[in-house]
């Protein structure tokens, strides 16, 4: 009989690392887990053994939410977590001639 890998009822996504344009997003791993299915929240997906992604290609200024699906001999349940992108900021400095 197989058990369906999946998190515990507290577990939860994390982002980290976020800026105007990525986000580090991470979860738990159980230990069944073979794969993950995150849904990014503006249409995109990706699968990854990892429980730790880069997401990249995010627009700034944007609230996000990830779903993070666990996967192993069945679908497990999900966690999910928001974030919000950064601005873009562009220091220039005076030229000095001397």
């Amino acid at each position: 009989m197989c058990t369906a890998p999946g998190f515990g009822k507290s577990d939860t996504c994390t982002v980290r690392s976020i800026d105007a344009d990525s986000a580090t997003v991470s979860w738990p791993a159980p230990s069944a887990a073979r794969f993950y299915y995150i849904d990014i929240g503006y249409g995109g997906f990706v699968n990854t053994t990892s429980n730790v992604y880069r997401v990249t290609g995010l627009a700034p200024i944007t609230d996000y939410t990830f779903s993070v699906r666990v996967y192993g001999s069945t679908a497990g349940n999900t966690v999910e977590c928001q974030a919000r992108t950064g601005l873009y900021l562009q220091l220039t400095l005076p030229t000095v001639h001397s």
